[in-house]
């Protein structure tokens, strides 16, 4: 495996998001600009949805609403689901935005890195 190879490496994502945990927003230009962290980062966004997603059934099973079997493939599952199929959309549309409106030179990988390590707060609704 080649250093900038994509990969997940426990120990530099538990640090990256420690450190966003403390608000230190380096961790995103440090991201943006490691090709290695394009699996983390991925990892990251996926885990974060999933654990919204098991927060809205927690809800539900709290508020006694019932059949909470169906509501856990509903909002977890096909919720997750849905939620990084949007995530992506957004992507699509931000880097449009940046590179047809604003003229900018945006690299949509470096855009996924970053975005995908600020989903992390995500998994704490």
């Amino acid at each position: 495996m080649t250093p900038m190879e994509p990969r997940l490496d426990l120990a530099i994502l538990a640090d990256r998001l420690l450190r966003l945990f403390r608000l230190d927003t380096s961790v995103f230009d440090e991201v943006r600009q490691d090709p290695a962290a394009t699996i983390p980062s991925i990892v990251v966004l996926t885990l974060a949805t999933f654990l919204s997603g098991i927060g809205g059934w927690l809800w539900w099973n709290i508020q006694g609403f019932g059949d909470s079997g169906k509501i856990l493939v509903q909002s977890v599952i096909m919720g997750s689901l849905f939620s990084i199929a949007l995530w992506i959309v957004w992507l699509l549309v931000a880097w449009v935005i940046l590179t047809q409106l604003f003229r900018e030179d945006a690299d949509w990988h470096q855009m996924l890195r970053t975005m995908g390590m600020a989903a992390a707060p995500l998994g704490l609704s």
